[in-house]
């Protein structure tokens, strides 16, 4: 069953996102930052949402963001993708103390009513997905609205929305950062609008990131996966890729082998197969190009090359 919000019910689901403006959230300024942007205004909302997210996570220390949408915040404007999760680190190395950890944040969600209940449905709050006792992860979502006809199943019904996914992993509790940074988020999306308010969130250094990246295209033991998404934000990182951030992450690497039983150079050498494999998928990457802006479309017309410079980039990093 289709679920029919009426005008004042949508206007309440609205009204629970406090880092934007209603008059920055109108389908047709989505439609203006897709045009502007190259990317489509469905990822443009989801950006919107990650932002306001992230603003009812930054009183909580104990937890640092990571993944491909914290790359973006250090990448230009035009080079950045839309990203749609938010993955993070814990030092809490117990799973049921991080859930109870995590079910506490709805009680400053609710105490700022920015969270909200429509037909028995509840947008806004942190819901429990499913915990992965391989992966070390505790996963969360977090309804948000959607005006370009994203539908979820709940129950037995159809609704209008678009779940923000909140995942944190407590297996590298001994670890979660080498270096810790306290930033704005800044996504492509500031080039055209700027939230009420400026929010700081600890965040991995693109040191780390470098490294975590690295990693999870290296397909050796437990790491590595091959996906697009992956190798594009180690390009777009590449230009970082000096001084301390390569200090950092090479320090990493080295600690995650010694601890993991697997040498950094055959990290290494996982990771510089996986984008040389890449660097004959140019084609499969056009399609990747959708979520990304149009700078980073132009990068990945070169995409070939761009593989092969990133592949003599990593193998600086061999013992």
């Amino acid at each position: 069953m289709k679920m029919i919000f009426d005008r004042d019910e949508k206007t309440r689901i609205l009204s629970i996102v406090r880092s934007w403006s209603k008059d920055q959230m109108t389908f047709q300024r989505f439609r203006d930052i897709q045009a502007a942007s190259g990317v489509p205004a469905r990822l443009v909302e989801t950006v919107f949402w990650l932002e306001d997210t992230l603003g009812i996570l930054k009183e909580y220390d104990h937890l640092i963001m990571k993944g491909g949408t914290c790359v973006q915040c250090y990448i230009p404007y035009p080079q950045q993708r839309a990203s749609v999760d938010i993955d993070m680190n814990t030092d809490i190395q117990n799973p049921l103390a991080l859930k109870e950890y995590l079910f506490a944040i709805n009680e400053g969600i609710t105490s700022e009513d920015r969270s909200c209940s429509i037909q028995d449905i509840e947008f806004g709050t942190l819901n429990y997905e499913f915990h992965d006792k391989y992966s070390g992860t505790i996963s969360f979502t977090r309804r948000m609205p959607s005006r370009f006809g994203e539908f979820e199943i709940v129950g037995n019904r159809r609704v209008m929305s678009r779940s923000i996914r909140i995942q944190v992993n407590y297996k590298n509790h001994w670890m979660p950062a080498m270096e810790t940074l306290h930033r704005h988020p800044d996504f492509f999306i500031h080039e055209y609008e700027r939230p009420k308010t400026n929010i700081t969130v600890p965040m991995e250094s693109p040191g780390d990131l470098f490294a975590d990246k690295i990693l999870t295209v290296c397909n050796v033991g437990a790491f590595g996966r091959e996906r697009f998404k992956d190798v594009y934000d180690l390009i777009a990182m590449r230009h970082l890729f000096q001084g301390q951030v390569r200090q950092v992450a090479s320090e990493k690497l080295r600690l995650i082998a010694t601890r993991s039983g697997i040498g950094v150079d055959a990290i290494i050498k996982g990771a510089i197969e996986t984008v040389s494999s890449f660097c004959n998928r140019s084609q499969e990457a056009k399609g990747f190009a959708s979520m990304v802006c149009k700078e980073g479309k132009e990068r990945i017309k070169r995409w070939e090359l761009e593989c092969e410079d990133l592949a003599d980039t990593i193998a600086t990093m061999k013992g």
